[in-house]
């Protein structure tokens, strides 16, 4: 995709490390919470797996949903580095 690997991955990083964090134990024991943001995408995820008529959700699945329906300091990065739905499907074929 012409991308600048190192120069993504550092932004990536930057935008992980700058994410709020649970602390404590407020969560119930073997329970795993996501956001409404997150819940979006992993389901937006399994149905492009579907459309494509993969039998299983990938890597490949999970960017392109995330492509889809980020919003935010996601989208911006998206935005910066020109990553887009038809770009990651061009560079997968």
């Amino acid at each position: 995709m012409g991308l600048t690997v190192p120069s993504l991955a550092a932004a990536v990083r930057h935008q992980v490390e700058s994410l709020p964090r649970v602390q404590g134990g407020g969560r119930e024991a073997g329970r795993i919470y996501v956001s409404g943001e997150t819940d979006r995408t992993l389901n937006r995820a399994e149905k492009l797996s579907g459309e494509m008529k993969d039998e299983y959700v990938s890597v490949e699945h999970l960017i392109l949903a995330l492509v889809e329906t980020s919003g935010g300091s996601l989208s911006e990065l998206f935005r910066t580095y020109r990553i887009t739905k038809e770009g990651i499907l061009t560079a997968l074929s």
